[in-house]
């Protein structure tokens, strides 16, 4: 089921209480002072069940903007919006008799919130290895201000937070390989969350 399908899925009860958090956690960025760790505590209801997401953030606030590393097989095993977008450029370029490529992962292609607030729009490469893909990744953890978004007040936040040490870092996904015959494979319900949908919105 694509994200428009599930949107039709979306009751207002589901839109009024994610509403209600996000109104209640942007209240919190403009209310709780300007500091790493108040943001850190704005944010804590979006990411206390998103693991990466979370060390990511603390990372951007206290990391001094060293490089860290993700393991692209995430992309394929752990979201499979994202996996059905890398298999079906993959399978285009193939067909295409071409070898190697890049597969852009935009927002609306995520299933997995944790993985979205970990990375956001990513470029994805890949290279056909014998009966093998390899696939891996290179992105910037980086807040967008200027963009209007729901999510507008803590990006704006984040960026303002820079000066006081937080710093924007690279992502390395370290390269997976995954047999062409499996690509297709989706080890998890495909439909995406009521979150992941509106998050758009």
């Amino acid at each position: 089921m694509t994200a428009v399908a599930a949107e039709s899925r979306i009751t207002r009860v589901d839109y009024i209480a994610y509403r209600l958090k996000r109104a209640v956690i942007f209240a919190a960025v403009g209310l709780l002072p300007r500091t790493r760790s108040a943001l850190l505590l704005a944010a804590l209801p979006l990411m206390i069940f998103r693991p990466t997401a979370r060390r990511h953030l603390h990372h951007f606030l206290y990391g001094n903007g060293r490089s860290v590393t993700l393991p692209a097989s995430r992309l394929l095993h752990d979201d499979p919006g994202v996996r059905r977008q890398i298999a079906g450029a993959v399978h285009s370029a193939l067909r295409a008799r071409k070898a190697s490529g890049t597969v852009m992962v935009s927002q609306r292609h995520f299933h997995n919130m944790d993985l979205l607030y970990a990375l956001g729009a990513t470029r994805v490469h890949w290279e056909k290895c014998g009966l093998f893909v390899r696939i891996w990744f290179r992105t910037r953890y980086r807040w967008r201000p200027a963009e209007v978004r729901v999510s507008q007040a803590l990006h704006r936040r984040a960026c303002a937070l820079i000066p006081q040490g937080a710093a924007e870092f690279d992502i390395a996904g370290d390269a997976a390989m995954v047999a062409v015959s499996e690509l297709d494979h989706e080890p998890v319900p495909v439909e995406p969350s009521v979150e992941a949908v509106m998050y758009l919105l």
